[in-house]
């Protein structure tokens, strides 16, 4: 009996023990499905995340724009953010509704059908709640009437917490109010503030509440704002401001351009509305406006069809999963076994795809064409088969052709010029052996042999002291370039006085005096005067001598004018 009970109390503990985890595995499981909503703002707070849709007013189609319905609607939709408008009420409450005339907006509950007429300002928050019902779509005057109730801003941030970004279109004019109902929420993050346009202001504002403030977006319209688009999201992103609307008419303005919305790279978005032509550059609210706009930069688009723009960013979503899933299965392949061409086509394609993934502002096609690059590189691996090589590309090869040709002509030319500088030091080499053989002694140099050796025979009787005064004379005569004054003065005096009977002239020892063989000129060469005396017999005076200077180009020029000199002597 008492093992019975024993094993009875141990049964139950144990069924106690497996309720007991298996609650709180249901509760954490509930808990983490709660939170998986906030990736939503995970998403937001990266400026390089992907692309946020913006539903004008929730889902007016269905539900009257401001309601809790129509949020909670764009929710289910899968919408990122939602855009609400807020007035203030008597007691300085703030109720969603887009205008203050509650006779445009508004019917009243009793009966449905009766429009309320009055001011918001004129009635508290609790009047409001339970007297007033909304009309359909954004109200009017010919509105059809609803059941749905107006929400206060505290309402529709309660419900949109952890599950949908709320934009308060003029939340800048309400900044400290909002501030204060989103912090006693602890929703500072779901709550952002649209219609900032002073970026001293933004600062100020950004200084006083620090990191728990409600996000803002600072506004600039082209065509109406003064200043340049690029100019002025630099300084509103320095301010503080998280997110920058840019508008314009024209689709020619300046924020379609990739150089302003480079601004925003790591610091923040960039929000445009395609509810109205104007608005963006004359584009419409479907598809191909988004695409466009999303290859431009824009990371958030506001849009009067939430249902089609948030089912067109999860497909991009999903592209990009498929793709990164790709990636994965490319990163893993063992290389080696493939061929290096078809390695480099994956290499390649490998290199654009994760690029392409991991930035958020990215469109659909990029996605898809990153997608199928991949893909197709995959299927086009080969075995290879042991005989590989590595294979350039015709450019490479191009290049390396011209390359060998430049390298080919220099050489040529190099060679061509030494060739040349041989052949015409051997030219002109040529032509000096030439000229110096031309100039051997011929027949004027035979003449001088027989003369020499004739004055040798002539000059044996005479002494050695008279062959020494003979020589005298000719050993200064081959100075260079002696005046001709000084010559005709020597031949004055020479003619003028009379010689002795037995002395010897100059003329007879210069012709039996031995003339010793003349050298060759090295370098500059003496210029020889032939003076060329006239004898006038019946004046007895000797006329101004002829001085002919000729500079001998040669040995044989040299020694034809001595001999001419000698001739003149006698």
């Amino acid at each position: 009996m008492r093992t019975f009970r024993k094993m009875l109390c141990l049964v139950l503990s144990l069924i106690l023990i497996l309720g007991i985890a298996g609650t709180a595995m249901v509760a954490f499981a509930a808990e983490e499905e709660e939170k998986q909503p906030a990736e939503i703002t995970t998403s937001f707070v990266n400026p390089n995340g992907r692309v946020l849709s913006v539903a004008k007013y929730g889902n007016k189609r269905l539900y009257p724009a401001n309601s809790i319905e129509g949020i909670n609607n764009c929710i289910e939709m899968g919408v990122d953010a939602v855009t609400v408008s807020v007035q203030e009420t008597k007691d300085k409450q703030l109720v969603l509704l887009s205008g203050t005339d509650l006779s445009k907006l508004c019917v009243s509950k009793a009966d449905g059908k009766t429009a309320v007429a009055g001011k918001v300002s004129n009635c508290t928050l609790e009047d409001i709640q339970n007297n007033y019902c909304l009309k359909a779509d954004n109200g009017g005057e010919e509105g059809v009437a609803t059941t749905y109730g107006v929400a206060s801003l505290a309402n529709a941030i309660s419900a949109a917490k952890d599950k949908i970004l709320i934009i308060v279109n003029n939340g800048w004019k309400y900044a400290d109010q909002i501030n204060e109902v989103a912090k006693s929420l602890d929703a500072c993050d779901t709550v952002i503030l649209r219609g900032a346009k002073d970026t001293d202001k933004i600062s100020k504002y950004v200084t006083k509440y620090g990191t728990s403030a409600c996000r803002v977006i600072a506004t600039f319209d082209v065509d109406n704002d003064k200043g340049n688009a690029k100019d002025y999201i630099g300084k509103a992103l320095d301010a503080g401001a998280y997110i920058v609307e840019l508008k314009a008419e024209g689709g020619m303005a300046s924020i379609f351009n990739a150089s302003p919305l480079e601004k925003f790279k790591d610091k923040g978005r960039a929000m445009i509305s395609t509810t109205k032509s104007n608005l963006c550059g004359d584009r419409e609210d479907r598809q191909a406006s988004w695409e466009e706009l999303i290859d431009l930069g824009y990371s958030m688009i506001e849009t009067d069809y939430p249902r089609e723009l948030a089912s067109y960013l999860k497909q991009i979503e999903t592209y990009r999963t498929e793709l990164t899933s790709l990636i994965a299965t490319a990163q893993g392949i063992e290389t080696s076994i493939y061929t290096k061409d078809s390695v480099k086509v994956l290499e390649k394609s490998l290199e654009e795809a994760i690029a392409v993934s991991s930035e958020g502002c990215k469109s659909l096609n990029d996605l898809d064409t990153a997608r199928y690059h991949i893909q197709e590189a995959l299927d086009d691996l080969e075995i290879s088969d042991g005989n590989d090589r590595a294979h350039l590309s015709t450019w490479v090869w191009l290049l390396i052709i011209v390359g060998a040709i430049v390298v080919l002509a220099l050489l040529g030319l190099f060679i061509t010029k030494k060739i040349n500088k041989k052949r015409t030091e051997k030219r002109r080499f040529e032509r000096f052996k030439k000229t110096f053989k031309s100039e051997v002694p011929t027949e004027n140099d035979e003449t001088l042999t027989t003369n020499i050796a004739e004055d040798e025979e002539s000059n044996r009787g005479l002494t050695e002291e008279e062959l020494a005064a003979a020589a005298e004379p000719l050993e200064e005569a081959p100075q260079e370039e002696p005046a001709v004054e000084e010559a005709s003065a020597d031949t004055e005096t020479e003619v003028g006085e009379e010689e002795p009977a037995d002395s010897i002239s100059v003329e007879e020892v210069s012709e039996e005096t031995p003339v010793e063989p003349v050298e060759e000129p090295v370098a500059d060469t003496p210029k020889i005067e032939i003076i060329e005396l006239k004898f006038d017999e019946a004046q007895d005076t000797v006329e101004e001598p002829v001085v002919e200077e000729k500079t001998p180009q040669s040995l044989s020029e040299m020694l034809n004018l001595e001999t001419q000199e000698e001739k003149t002597e006698e």
